[in-house]
């Protein structure tokens, strides 16, 4: 069977379409990284033995549920007010009826769930397919009874019924209605027919940040609630966890680093250095959290701002945190946060979470906000998203930032670009929270929306979109940005997206599911 596309205007009538039973549904669901133990709770409390699933375009314009503008939201309320109560028989108005009550829909609360569902509401968004101020596009699913005999009718119950409490204003301003775009991002995903598994090895870290020790092969982290004892994994034997002493007073206002044979515990005004055994080697008193050196420049960061050399004139110049508009904060500049390097031209380049920085070798120094910079490129979704920053490397000069406002690419001139448009095209995926390098395999697996993995090829031409075999989700956390991905020394992938546990991806399979993978393509969504 195939999914269609309607155009639909006020006073149409809506075609009959398929009739599916709950295990269709989850079998279909599994494509959009959907069959979770939320669906399934779902298709419980809404004991409907047959439903039907459309694909269905909307112009707000003469709808009674747009404001004076034609503006509207694209959520499962707007939708029911739009599809459910006005494609209705006389018959089903009493099916609706039984169902709603006299109680209007309200959002989940905030963490409640990681994928917001209604408690009353018999509608499964499955994607949004666009979204714009007057249109909205949306493909999803509703109990067959609803649409017996559907004629369009504007005098529904469910008009009354189906709405949304005043304080969310959902016909207000929604770019900035946050419960209404966690709703969204969850459902913007595509189809993919592509299915990867994972081991049943994890390794659980909590509420901790944990960080790969290439070197010897082990996840080190900090229990954020103790900060004075550490873990480590060694992934020959993931399943042993090891304690041992932590040297940070204040986790949240220090940094871990690794090297290739020791780590460093920076505090502001000191700096404790131990051996991979965790024995303390030596602790001496610095102000200096940040450094970078080449044969030009001698940079460093210290409580007072950034001090840059220019090497082969010993010219210097300090610049206080004010005036690049960076936060006098050591657990936002460390070298673990705040990435430095420079361009073919020696332009020495900063980037932070919210800034991008430069300062040529005139001692010129530009800040960029991306936020600002890009504001009218960035999607409504990623309206209070939040995502840890992380960077990627991808070659000499050039590199992927991860960020609130979605994926930034910095080239090897130093200029910066929007770059999650591209990955959007080649992928149909939205929010991608973080990335690695495949040597080998000549690209990139990335962590996006859904719980899913994407491998991309290193000129971002084709994409491939992975739904994990076993889907699960974390029911207390509503947005997902803690994303993990390590390879080990077998060239595993270990992966987490809901925080809490990082899960391994043996080499083989990764390998062989590429190979027969099929590339993304918006078409893949006609298929049921």
């Amino acid at each position: 069977m195939a999914t269609q596309m309607y155009e639909v205007q006020w006073n149409d009538a809506v075609p009959e379409k398929p009739i599916l039973t709950k295990q269709e549904i989850i079998a279909y669901c599994r494509h959009f990284g959907q069959a979770t133990p939320e669906l399934n709770e779902f298709l419980t409390r809404f004991d409907f033995d047959e439903w039907k699933c459309m694909r269905i375009a909307f112009d707000y314009v003469y709808g009674k549920h747009s404001d004076k503008d034609g503006a509207v939201g694209s959520d499962a309320v707007a939708y029911l007010g739009l599809i459910a109560t006005t494609f209705l028989s006389r018959e089903s108005e009493a099916k609706l009826q039984e169902y709603v009550g006299k109680e209007r829909f309200m959002y989940p609360e905030n963490n409640r769930t990681s994928f917001q569902v209604f408690d009353d509401c018999p509608l499964w968004i499955i994607q949004v397919v666009k979204k714009e101020k007057q249109y909205a596009d949306c493909l999803f699913f509703m109990p067959a009874v609803f649409w017996k005999d559907a004629q369009m009718r504007d005098d529904s119950y469910g008009y009354e019924k189906y709405t949304v409490g005043e304080h969310h204003k959902w016909y207000g301003d929604f770019t900035k209605n946050q419960r209404p775009i966690q709703y969204w991002r969850k459902r913007i995903g595509s189809y993919a027919p592509n299915f990867i598994e994972r081991e049943g090895t994890n390794i659980e870290f909590e509420k901790a940040l944990p960080v790969f020790d290439k070197w010897h092969n082990r996840i080190v982290y900090y229990d954020n609630s103790d900060s004075e004892t550490m873990y480590f994994h060694d992934l020959a034997n993931p399943e042993i966890r090891h304690e041992a002493k932590g040297y940070l007073v204040d986790s949240y206002n220090g940094y871990f680093l690794i090297t290739p044979e020791e780590y460093h515990f920076g505090q502001k005004g000191s700096l404790v250095i131990t051996d991979k055994q965790f024995n303390k080697i030596s602790k001496t008193k610095t102000n200096v959290y940040n450094s970078f050196e080449n044969d030009y420049w001698s940079v460093f960061l210290d409580t007072k701002g950034i001090v840059m050399n220019r090497k082969e004139t010993n010219e210097e110049r300090r610049f206080k945190y004010s005036e690049v508009n960076l936060s006098n904060n050591i657990g936002g500049n460390n070298s673990t946060e705040l990435s430095i390097w420079t361009t073919d031209d020696n332009t020495v380049c900063f980037f932070e979470s919210r800034n991008f920085i430069t300062i040529d070798k005139d001692f010129n120094a530009t800040t960029i906000s991306p936020g600002k910079h890009f504001k009218k490129e960035i999607p409504a979704y990623f309206y209070d998203c939040y995502i840890w920053n992380k960077s990627l490397e991808l070659s000499k000069n050039r590199r992927l930032f991860f960020t609130y406002e979605g994926v930034l690419m910095v080239n090897a001139n130093g200029t910066l670009e929007y770059f999650n448009p591209k990955l959007t095209e080649i992928t149909g995926e939205a929010i991608f929270y973080n990335g690695i390098k495949d040597e080998a395999l000549g690209g990139i697996w990335f962590v996006t929306t859904n719980d899913r993995l994407v491998f991309t090829d290193e000129n971002f031409e084709k994409g491939y979109v992975f739904n994990f075999t076993e889907q699960f989700s974390d029911p207390h956390r509503s947005d997902n940005y803690y994303a993990q991905l390590y390879f080990d020394n077998e060239q595993n992938l270990w992966t987490s997206f809901y925080r809490n546990k990082l899960y391994k991806i043996n080499r083989e399979e990764l390998e062989n599911k590429l190979k027969t993978a099929v590339a993304y393509s918006p078409k893949q969504l006609q298929t049921l």
